[in-house]
């Protein structure tokens, strides 16, 4: 990572302090946001206990817990104790003994290995060398501790990409935090910037409105310090916009960090956009994703990699199908109910078409390695394709419904920065399984990030083409074009007779489970939710095991997003059953009342459906000048100008 020495000052702020008022102040914080925890169910208990704990208090627990645990053979739950009880030391001011701490779990780590452990004692250690004065020690630490926990991620999930790369480790996005930070307090503003880049890209890609506020609050602020005026502007408005969207205190945010800004009504804050700059951004970028597909088809080709018949069907429909996203109309509906259609009328002809035109040349090869320096165009300016969060940001903040999502996005970040710091990997993990479609209202389901596809208009060769949902660290898929599939199926196996004299078929039996299921205690369910629901319920299961039930999610505040969702539907007037149907499974779960009081209790305390029911978001929404309501009563947002 490039550094500006001439840049650098005689003298870093200490940690804590700020530069002079009237300037921006860069606020060295080493735990980061503050919300985040590392997560491990295995010491759930013991971590929120302790986190209730006044640090002398807290320093006893985890001593005991520490005793309680035995020997150095606990390996990993020793080595977070230790983590823990170096923390509590920290705060007390006690720097001797929770440097031992540290040094005792270094070692413990590194002897295992546990290179994701033994990045988070490398970032303790940064804090106290910055701390003591050492700064050079101190970024030393930093960047050894992160790319030890990058290349954690990035090797786990090469290691089980074949089964369980959706439980692959976090992001360090305290550790880069603090790094960026303390290349700010040392006038590195280039690595600075780099960082928080990145740092916005994940937040995007997370959902996470309120630490994506954070970040850009904290940008503007380095951005300003460094002269960079127009830059820091922008930073500003988007966390003006984002902020007042997820419901935040953006005015005390930006003056800690001191920043000033008049906070204007949404019509006057919003990024613009109009019907036909929205069109035609959704056109280019499903044409740009179009060709990545037919280009990694044509790879696929090349090398002798003959995709299966429903690989082929994947293909046909997403690369013939509507040009543009737009409301469900009765051409799209034809279409994807003519998908069981394909082997019969389109097979031989569409594959004909696509093996001439890669023996001519005309679609060009895509590698999958390639993915990792194409870049796509939005509104003239190239970014890497693989930035799914900057893209869906982007398309969130116009008021679209198109939407990109990459298996593994956070693992290819990994990559883009270990490159960034000198230690690429030999084989670096590739972006090359993604959906571009619409998508409907919701992006949250409990605490997991959700893309819910009503039409797919790119899609991989290499995804899956028979599994109609998926889960990827916290994120869940539901491809609801392959739900109709197996509707359409299930409905043509309804008129055929069954043969008499034998045990019933499996379709016999599927129709006859779906029939109880119809039949139970919500009648108005259709064919199409009840398979949702199971398929939704299933990847859920995963979510709870990567999040523990009490724990948080992917992002950091579930009604922020929400928030966020009813804004996009309620672009044109929605009564209130309109948008309590629209966001049903997200206040009330998957599988109705009696099993309510087990999805409140997954989300983590203070932020769940019980604490913010739809009428208060509603009301909270109005009160923000987010909502109006019309004489008729509907709900109106109207901070996308056009619409």
């Amino acid at each position: 990572m490039a550094q500006d020495e001439s840049r650098q000052s005689p003298a870093a702020p200490a940690a804590g302090a700020s530069v002079p008022d009237g300037e921006a102040r860069i606020v060295l914080d080493p735990s980061g946001a503050g919300r985040r925890t590392w997560n491990e169910p295995d010491l759930a208990a013991i971590l929120a206990a302790a986190g209730m704990m006044a640090p002398e208090v807290g320093v006893d627990f985890i001593a005991r817990a520490l005793d309680a645990a035995g020997t150095d053979a606990m390996g990993p739950m020793t080595c977070r104790l230790l983590l823990c009880l170096g923390t509590f030391h920290l705060r007390l001011g006690a720097v001797a003994p929770a440097e031992a701490a540290f040094a005792r779990g270094l070692a413990m780590a590194l002897e295992m290995p546990d290179r994701l452990l033994a990045g988070r004692f490398l970032h303790q250690n940064s804090v106290i060398a910055w701390q003591a004065g050492d700064h050079g020690r101190a970024v030393e630490r930093a960047i050894e501790g992160l790319v030890s926990s990058l290349d954690a991620l990035h090797a786990d999930a090469i290691a089980r990409k074949g089964g369980g790369f959706a439980h692959r480790p976090d992001e360090p996005i305290q550790q880069m935090q603090w790094l960026a930070q303390m290349f700010a307090a040392l006038r590195h503003w280039d690595a600075a910037e780099s960082l928080q880049v990145l740092l916005r890209e994940s937040c995007e890609a997370r959902n996470d409105l309120p630490l994506l506020v954070e970040v850009l609050a904290t940008h503007a602020a380095i951005a300003l310090a460094a002269g960079r005026r127009a830059a820091a502007d922008a930073s500003v408005a988007r966390a003006v916009w984002s902020g007042r969207i997820a419901g935040m205190d953006v005015a005390r945010l930006l003056a800690a960090r001191g920043l000033r800004v008049t906070l204007a009504a949404p019509k006057d804050c919003a990024i613009e956009s109009n019907c036909e700059g929205r069109a035609a951004l959704e056109e280019s970028l499903i044409a740009q994703y179009r060709q990545i597909a037919l280009g990694l088809l044509a790879d696929r080709l090349l090398l002798g990699d003959e995709p299966s018949e429903g690989a082929w069907r994947q293909a046909f429909t997403s690369l013939r199908g509507p040009e543009r996203p737009g409301p469900a109309n009765d051409a799209e509906k034809d279409f994807l109910a003519s998908q069981d259609e394909f082997q019969d009328e389109f097979q031989d002809e569409f594959q004909d078409e696509i093996f001439q035109q890669v023996a001519s040349g005309a679609i060009t090869r895509v590698r999958p390695a390639d993915l990792l320096t194409r870049a796509i165009r939005i509104d003239g300016v190239e970014i890497p394709c693989w930035q799914e969060g900057t893209i869906n940001r982007h398309l969130a903040e116009i008021g679209s419904s198109l939407r990109l999502f990459i298996v593994g996005s956070d693992v290819v970040r990994a990559v883009h920065l270990l490159s960034m710091l000198g230690h690429a990997p030999e084989e670096p993990a590739t972006p090359a399984l993604f959906i571009l479609g619409r998508i409907a209202p919701m992006t949250t389901l409990g605490k997991a990030c959700l893309f819910d596809f009503v039409t797919e208009y790119a899609v991989s060769p290499h995804l899956n083409p028979d599994s109609p949902g998926l889960h990827d660290r916290g994120r869940v898929v539901l491809r609801r074009p392959l739900v109709a599939r197996l509707l359409a199926r299930e409905e043509s196996c309804r008129k055929q007779p069954e043969a008499g004299g034998g045990p019933p078929s499996q379709a016999a039996e599927a129709r006859r489970i779906l029939d109880d299921l119809m039949a139970g205690t919500n009648p108005g369910i259709s064919r199409e939710d009840i398979i949702g629901n199971g398929l939704l319920g299933h990847e859920l299961g995963h979510v709870e095991q990567v999040f523990p039930a009490g724990s948080g999610g992917l992002f950091s505040s579930w009604h922020a997003v929400t928030r966020d969702d009813i804004c996009r539907f309620a672009q044109m007037p929605r009564r209130l059953d309109e948008i309590a149907a629209a966001f049903r499974r997200n206040f009330h779960g998957l599988d109705g009342p009696e099993r309510y009081p087990a999805f409140l209790r997954s989300f983590p305390p203070g932020d769940s459906p019980a604490e913010y029911p739809l009428d208060l978001i509603l009301e909270r929404m109005c009160a923000d000048r987010l909502l109006r309501v019309l004489p008729d009563g509907r709900y109106h947002f109207a901070g996308f100008i056009g619409h």
